[in-house]
Parts: structure tokens; sequence; C-alpha cells
């Protein structure tokens, strides 16, 4: 059943759109988010095909100018990724948390890739931010990468960070490097 299963292709293709007004504003202000105008149009494609057990995923999810990006192989089957690639990227912006100060930043960049069983998925991911600030803290520049795995436990095995900046001089650059893991229970 599983040889039948494995050699069955799909194919599927869909987008989703909301203009302003819709989902995404009404959604952020549920959880304290104001939403910049800049956000409020949104758009979701996502592309299948091939096995179900060599499953190729191409996924767009934009709003307004930030976007994100996701490529790679699902095993439907062995329910596991392989070379699943994640970008986000966002451009000047400023947001505003109920309770707190604005959060702003000049450009945002997280990419990831991921592979593994889904009980288990090994993953990188590397964040840059520059001109992020709240508050009276700017910070100038600020790189992060981690790398770790997933499971019953999430488990970081490095996170390496460096950042320019006022309020963080005294911190930069620093490497931390939990080669006995750090566990959080979820």
């Amino acid at each position: 059943a599983r040889e039948a299963e494995a050699g069955r292709g799909l194919s599927l293709s869909r987008e989703v759109t909301a203009q302003p007004g819709g989902l995404l504003p009404a959604r952020g202000a549920r959880h304290g988010w104001a939403v910049p105008p800049e956000l409020a149009t949104w758009r979701i494609a996502a592309n299948v095909r091939g096995p179900v057990d060599a499953l190729a995923l191409d996924l767009i999810v934009e709003a307004g100018p930030a976007r994100a990006t996701a490529e790679g192989l699902l095993d439907l089957v062995a329910r596991s990724a392989a070379g699943l690639r994640v970008l986000v990227t966002a451009p000047a912006m400023t947001l505003h948390p109920r309770g707190t100060g604005p959060l702003r930043w000049e450009k945002l960049t997280l990419e990831g890739d991921i592979d593994g069983p889904l009980a288990a998925l090994v993953w990188v991911a590397s964040l840059a931010l520059e001109g992020a600030g709240t508050g009276g803290m700017t910070v100038d520049r600020l790189a992060m990468t981690a790398r770790g795995a997933t499971g019953p436990v999430l488990t970081v095995e490095r996170l390496e960070a460096a950042a320019r900046g006022e309020a963080l001089r005294l911190l930069a650059p620093a490497v931390v490097d939990l080669s006995d893991g750090l566990a959080v229970d979820r």
C-alpha cells in the first residue's frame, strides 16, 4: 500500500489575497498590534507538485513590501522535509505593539534551512536586522545565526550574535556556544 501511495502524484496551486481592512489588520488588533497600512494588503500563493514521497513546495506570503518564501521537498509518507529553504524580508517599517513603544527597523532578513523528519527537524537560521530600535534603544546592525533541532524538546546547539549600537556596545560581538544544548519544553 505504501508503494502505491508513494507513486501517486499531486499537483495543487492556490492563491489567496486580501485588501486593507481585511483579516491581517483584524488579527493584529486582536493581539494588540496595530498593523501598518502598508502591510494591510497581502497575498499567499502556494504550489505543490509531484509524488507524495517527493512533493515540491513553493510558497510565497506577501504583506505589502514584506515577503516570505519557502521552497523544498516534503515527503508525506515518511513525514519529513528535505532542502526546505525559508526566506523572510521586510524593508523599513514601524510596528506599534499595544503597551510598548514603537518597534522599528530599516531592514530585516531571516533565512533558514530545514531538513529531516518532522518529529526531529534539523535547522539553521540567520537573522540580520539593520537600524532597529524601540524606545530609547537603537541597534545599528544585529546579525544572529542559530542551528539546532526540534523534537519533543527544542534544542539550540549554537547561537552567535554580533551587534553595534549605543545600547549594546558592551555586549558585542558575542558568541554563545551551547554544545551541551539548551532544552526548552514546549
